[in-house]
């Protein structure tokens, strides 16, 4: 089977089934192919410093002679340690490489596999890191070739791509206050890549540096990076998308598009504001009636009147007075952008004053609110999407 990378480095005993449905497991790679392949890509964009560390990227050595210093080798070690002991664990802590730490990540590394129907593939190839480009095995010189989107590995990795993105926002838990669409694939989309050097490679060693034997949440969302911490959400959401997953195929896989595309191709606060609306509205607004209503009044009615329903129907303490002001706010502001109403953007701007260092607030607050709303709003989806169609039509 195929696989794409998590953010997750962690041994896993078994494969974790995802979807029957779509033959998605987590798991790690097994074979010695499997793990060299990996191993050559983490060393070629880890250790290749002089490029990849003139961005100013930070980076902690794979092993080192002091002992006091974070390394890669120490942060394995103390995160092995702190591992519930089992036979298993004893097991994989004996088979580690010496002096190899890069190796040691590859074996722990966590991927989703996929199944990409070998049969229908023309030419052979092999999908490498979360990429378009694929590795054309019958060539002489395995080029990297680009193939269009019809092409059997490249729609069945987005499928997985596209399904992690939908999950990632259903598994974030309800304290981390500060979500702003981070995904467990992170997408390679890095204009600064030279020499096969994986940016969002190499930040993700660092995290689990930082954040797995400490416990630190100060550098990172521990849930991104600590699969112990993530893995009974991503089974139980997992397990509630699998029976409704071919009646709304189409719909969770072009949210998850959306949500991807999101998080790896808009840089602007304000599109991505448009973009989340926009996803709300797909599942909860219908056209309206253009002989009775105004129609953006109409949509604007709808879009606060049903996103409040499943709020309020999520957590019946919200105040819903301040609820209704905050989604006329968004909506409002998303109308503007749309609009391209510039001097009350600005002027809606200047209102939300600066940070304590003296910086100016800017639209990053309201997608904050917005992604935390729209996470709700998935979850109402996943559990009773026949009420969630219902909501839409009426």
């Amino acid at each position: 089977m195929n696989y794409i990378l998590t953010t997750y480095i962690h041994p896993l005993e078994n494969r974790i089934l995802l979807s029957e449905n779509r033959k998605l497991f987590l798991d790690n790679l097994r074979t010695d192919e499997e793990i060299e392949e990996l191993y050559e890509i983490i060393n070629t964009s880890y250790n290749n410093v002089p490029e990849a560390y003139s961005f100013g990227d930070m980076r902690f050595p794979p092993e080192h002679e002091n002992k006091d210093i974070i390394t890669i080798e120490l942060t394995i070690n103390r995160f092995l340690e702190s591992l519930p002991k089992s036979e298993y664990v004893e097991k994989f802590k004996d088979k580690l490489t010496q002096d190899n730490s890069l190796k040691n990540l590859a074996q722990m590394w966590v991927v989703i596999r996929y199944d990409a129907d070998e049969s229908h593939s023309q030419p052979s190839s092999k999908l490498i890191i979360n990429t378009k480009f694929l590795v054309d095995e019958e060539s002489d010189t395995k080029e990297l070739n680009w193939f269009d989107g019809t092409h059997i590995r490249f729609k069945k990795f987005e499928e997985a791509y596209h399904y992690s993105s939908f999950l990632s926002h259903l598994i974030v838990p309800d304290q981390d206050d500060d979500y702003y669409g981070d995904l467990i694939v992170p997408y390679e989309q890095d204009f600064n890549q030279l020499n096969h050097i994986n940016r969002e490679l190499n930040r993700n060693i660092v995290f689990f540096c930082l954040s797995l034997p400490r416990d630190n949440s100060e550098h990172s969302p521990p849930w991104k990076y600590q699969l112990s911490i993530s893995l009974n959400n991503i089974i139980d959401w997992a397990n509630q998308i699998e029976p409704i997953l071919n009646d709304e195929y189409d719909t969770i896989m072009y949210i998850g598009s959306l949500l991807a595309n999101v998080n790896s191709k808009i840089n602007d606060d304000k599109q991505k504001l448009v973009s989340l609306v926009g996803v709300i509205e797909l599942l909860l607004t219908h056209n309206p009636n253009f002989n009775r209503f105004n129609v953006e009044d109409s949509i604007s009615k709808q879009f606060k009147l049903k996103t409040s329903i499943l709020l309020y129907k999520n957590d019946d303490s919200i105040d819903l007075i301040e609820t209704k002001k905050l989604l006329t706010t968004i909506y409002n502001q998303r109308s503007n952008i749309a609009h391209g109403n510039f001097k009350a953007i600005k002027k809606y701007i200047k209102s939300l004053g600066k940070y304590d260092d003296g910086d100016e607030k800017g639209f990053d607050v309201l997608v904050g609110k917005v992604y935390e709303i729209l996470r709700v709003v998935l979850k109402e989806y996943i559990k009773d999407p026949k009420y969630i169609h219902f909501l839409k039509d009426n």
